[in-house]
C-alpha cells in the first residue's frame, strides 16, 4: 500500500505557499493566545422592569447578623448581602458565568494567573469610585485573614497575591490552576467589600459598616434594627440600571406560620420558604402564588473521624457499622414528614440539580433502606443488643431551624429500631456554625454524629473541598474525614479546565463516598417562595437555587413606566458595554482557530488568484 501522506515538497508550489501560510496562521492562533475566559453577555435586566416605583415588604426567617460579607453566616446573611454588594462574576439561569463588576477574566500561565478587567463606571454607595484596589484588598483579606467559606477556596488554590495593574485592572496569582468560578461563588464571601471603609484602624468585626453597609449593589441600607427589620432603598445610580422598586423592607419573622398569616392579611407581600404543608392553602388564594425550584442543598448525617472521637466511640471506625446506620435510615420518610413530599432522595454530595456532574451509579452503591440488613450488619460487627434492646448510645448535633428538628427526631426513631439510642443535642443555627462547623475543633469528641447540610453549585468542584483535609476552622471538614484518593482528586478537579475530565473525577469522588460512607446523603430540598401576585411581578425571574438573588427585578403592578431619564441612558451604556464584553473577551482557542481558518481561506484564495494570473501572463 502506498504512502497516504503526501510530502509538502511534492505539492504544486502555489499550494505549498498557501498550505504553509495556513499552518503558520493556525499555529499562531493556537500557541500565542492565552487561555481566556469569556463571560456571556450581560442579561438586559432593565427590560424586566415594565413598571417602576412602589414598596414591598418581605419576611425573612432571621436577622442578617452582620452585613460584613467576610463574616459569613451563610444563607441568611447572603440573602441580605446580595442586594447591597456585587460579585466580580455571577451565574446565569443555566449556571453559565456572566460578568458583573468584572468584564473579563483572562487566565495566564495555565490558569495560575488571572488577569481581570473591571467596569470603570461603578460607585460605592457613599460616592467613592470602585477600583482595583478594592478587589485586591478584599481577596487578600479573604485569603489571609478571614474565616469565610471563600477562604478555603482561595487557600486551597494556593492564593499567592493580588495586585493592581491599573485603576480598573488587576492580577491574582495562584500556585495552582484555578477556575474563574470562585469569583461567582454563591456564598457571601465573593461579594466585594470597600477598601476605604474596612482597611482602617478599627477591629474588623467591630467596624460600624457591618451594620450600616456601603456597597456597590442595587440597594442601599437606610435603616437597620437588629432582629426586627432592614430597609433597602433603590440605588438610582446603580451601574446596571436602577431597581424596579423604590424600597424593600425585610421584616424578621422566624416562624413560617406567622409569616403566612402576615402574607394572607397583606402585612407582607413576599415570604421565603413557606411550609410545603401550606402550598395548597396558598394557591387557593386568588391573590397569592407559590413558586419553587429544585435546590442543591443536601441534608446529611455526618460521622466523626477525629481520633479522640473514635477512641470514645470505636464503632465509628467500622465501615460495616456506618453501612448499617445507612440501611436503617429511610430518606423518603424524611421527605414526606419534613417536606410533605417536596424533595428528592440523593445518594452523593452532588445534587441531581446539577445533572452533568451527578453520578447515577451511586444509586446502586449507597446502602438502601433495609432495617433487617442493618440489624444483621450490626450483629456481625460485634455490637449486640443488651437486655434493653440497645447496642450503643450516639449523641448527635442538630440545628434548631426547620426541617432540622423533624430530621433529627425521625433519625432518632429509625435508629432506635435497630438498637441505637440517639441523644439529640439541638443548637441554634448560628451557634452550631460558630461552635462546631466553623469552630476551632470542628466536631468535638463528644459527638459521634451530626445532622447537617451541604450542596453543590454550578460546578461540584466549588463545594467538594470540604471532603479534603482542610479542617475547621479554616476549612469545612468538621468531621475530619480523609481519604487518599479524594485528597488527590479534589484539588485536581479544581485545577482542571476540561469539563469532561472534571466530570469524570467528580463522579469518581461520588463513588468513593458511596462506598466509604463518611456521611449519609439523605435528600435534597427545594427553594420555594410565596408572594402576592396581584400586587407584584418579576418574581418568576427570581432563581434562589442555592442562595437568594438580588430582588432588583421585582416590580409593583401599581408602578409607572420609566421615562427617558439619565438612568435609562446609563442602561443603554450598559447594553453597549455588554456587546463590548463579548467582542473583547471571546478569545478562547475555538474562536481563535475559527478566525485563523477564515484568514487562511482568504490567503489561499489570494495566492491561487495570484498564481492563475501569473500563469496567464506567461503564456
Amino acid at each position: 500500500m502506498g504512502n497516504i501522506y503526501t510530502p509538502i515538497s511534492s505539492l504544486n508550489t502555489r499550494y505549498s505557499i498557501a498550505a504553509l501560510f495556513l499552518i503558520a496562521v493556525l499555529t499562531m492562533g493556537l500557541v500565542i493566545t492565552p487561555i481566556a475566559f469569556a463571560p456571556s453577555a450581560l442579561a438586559d435586566e432593565h427590560s424586566l422592569c415594565p413598571l417602576y416605583g412602589g414598596n414591598m415588604r418581605i419576611s425573612w426567617s432571621g436577622d442578617v447578623i452582620s452585613f460584613n460579607t467576610l463574616i459569613n453566616f451563610w444563607f441568611r446573611t447572603t440573602g441580605y448581602d446580595v442586594n447591597v454588594y456585587d460579585r466580580l462574576l455571577k451565574f446565569g439561569p443555566n449556571w453559565e458565568l456572566l460578568p458583573s463588576l468584572a468584564t473579563s477574566v483572562k487566565m495566564e500561565d495555565g490558569g495560575k494567573t488571572h488577569n481581570i478587567s473591571l467596569r470603570d463606571d461603578v460607585k460605592w454607595h457613599d460616592g467613592a469610585e470602585f477600583t482595583s484596589d478594592d478587589v485586591v484588598w478584599h481577596y487578600t483579606y479573604a485569603a489571609t485573614k478571614a474565616t469565610a467559606l471563600i477562604t478555603g477556596k482561595l487557600t486551597g488554590s494556593g492564593f499567592i497575591k493580588a495586585e493592581a495593574t491599573g485603576t480598573h485592572s488587576l492580577k491574582i496569582y495562584y500556585e495552582k490552576p484555578t477556575l474563574p468560578h470562585v469569583y461567582a461563588y454563591t456564598q457571601a464571601g465573593a461579594l466585594i467589600l470597600p477598601k476605604h471603609i474596612y482597611d482602617v484602624d478599627i477591629p474588623f468585626k467591630d467596624n460600624p459598616a457591618n451594620w450600616a453597609p456601603i456597597g456597590t449593589g442595587p440597594f442601599r441600607v437606610t435603616e437597620y434594627e437588629a432582629d426586627q427589620y432592614t430597609i433597602l432603598e433603590a440605588n438610582m445610580d446603580y451601574w446596571n440600571g436602577r431597581p424596579c422598586l423604590d424600597e424593600i423592607e425585610i421584616v424578621v419573622i422566624p416562624q413560617p406560620s406567622t409569616a403566612l398569616l402576615a402574607l394572607e392579611s397583606g402585612d407582607i407581600d413576599f415570604m421565603q420558604q413557606p411550609s410545603q404543608a401550606d402550598f395548597d392553602r396558598i394557591n387557593k388564594n386568588p391573590d397569592l402564588e407559590v413558586q419553587y425550584w429544585p435546590a442543591t442543598r443536601i441534608f446529611r448525617i455526618v460521622f466523626n473521624f477525629r481520633e479522640d472521637a473514635q477512641e470514645k466511640y470505636p464503632w465509628l471506625a467500622d465501615v460495616k457499622v456506618r453501612k448499617a446506620i445507612a440501611h436503617a435510615i429511610d430518606p423518603q420518610l424524611m421527605i414526606d414528614g419534613a417536606r410533605h413530599g417536596y424533595g428528592f432522595e440523593v445518594f452523593s454530595p452532588i445534587s441531581k440539580a446539577t445533572a452533568e456532574n451527578y453520578n447515577p451509579k451511586t444509586e446502586e452503591l449507597r446502602p438502601k433502606f433495609d432495617p433487617a440488613l442493618a440489624n444483621q450488619l450490626l450483629d456481625e460487627a460485634g455490637w449486640p443488643k443488651d437486655d434493653n434492646g440497645v447496642r450503643f448510645t450516639a449523641p448527635m448535633i442538630a440545628g434548631s431551624r426547620p426541617p432540622d428538628p423533624d430530621n433529627a427526631e425521625l433519625t432518632k426513631q429509625m435508629l432506635k429500631e435497630v438498637g441505637i439510642e440517639v441523644e439529640i443535642a439541638a443548637f441554634e443555627y448560628a451557634v452550631m456554625v460558630a461552635q462546631y462547623l466553623k469552630g476551632p475543633n470542628g466536631m468535638t469528641a463528644d459527638y459521634p454524629l451530626a445532622l447537617g447540610t451541604t450542596g453543590t453549585g454550578a460546578d461540584g468542584d466549588l463545594r467538594l473541598n470540604y471532603l479534603k483535609s482542610s479542617f475547621a476552622p479554616a476549612g469545612l471538614n468538621w468531621n475530619y474525614w480523609s481519604h487518599p484518593k479524594v485528597e488527590e482528586l479534589v484539588p485536581a478537579i479544581m485545577e482542571t479546565f476540561d469539563d469532561a475530565k472534571r466530570q469524570e473525577m467528580l463522579k469518581e469522588v461520588q463513588e468513593i463516598t458511596a462506598t466509604e460512607i463518611p456521611e449519609i446523603y439523605l435528600w435534597a430540598d427545594t427553594r420555594h417562595i410565596a408572594y402576592n401576585k396581584a400586587k407584584f411581578g418579576g418574581v418568576e425571574n427570581y432563581r434562589p437555587v442555592y442562595v437568594m438573588e438580588s430582588m432588583r427585578v421585582f416590580w409593583s403592578k401599581s408602578g409607572e413606566p420609566l421615562e427617558v431619564t439619565q438612568t435609562e441612558t446609563a442602561v443603554k451604556t450598559v447594553t453597549q458595554e455588554k456587546e463590548k464584553v463579548v467582542t473583547e473577551t471571546t478569545t478562547d482557542y475555538t474562536v481563535t482557530a475559527a478566525v485563523a481558518v477564515i484568514v487562511a481561506i482568504v490567503a489561499i484564495a489570494g495566492v491561487t488568484l495570484y498564481t492563475r494570473r501569473s500563469g496567464g501572463s506567461s503564456k
